[in-house]
């Protein structure tokens, strides 16, 4: 089990360095392989659900992070995206949290 964690996260390291995003991302977890998610700056939470098709996950990510402007934060949802569902973003400023 720890072994299929240390790949989700070389992968996804690698990944994200293959679409020029890498030095943004502050944490990688994968400690639930269900609920893989990190943090891209402080700016977004990202999640990715399961660890299926990371690549493809990490390139949905860089597209939909350049399509928002500099001053947004939130959380952006890509575990349905792989399903034909859009990626789901939520600002922060829509939390009352």
């Amino acid at each position: 089990y720890g072994y299929e964690r240390l790949a989700a996260a070389l992968s996804i390291a690698q990944y994200l360095e293959d679409n020029g995003i890498v030095g943004k991302v502050v944490s990688i977890d994968v400690g639930d392989m269900g609920n893989i998610e990190l943090w891209y700056g402080k700016q977004y939470h990202v999640l990715f659900g399961n660890s299926t098709r990371l690549y493809d996950k990490v390139s949905y990510m860089r597209q939909c992070i350049a399509a928002l402007e500099d001053f947004e934060s939130g959380v952006l949802d890509l575990s349905l995206t792989l399903r034909g569902d859009q990626p789901v973003y939520k600002s922060f400023l829509d939390d009352p949290q």
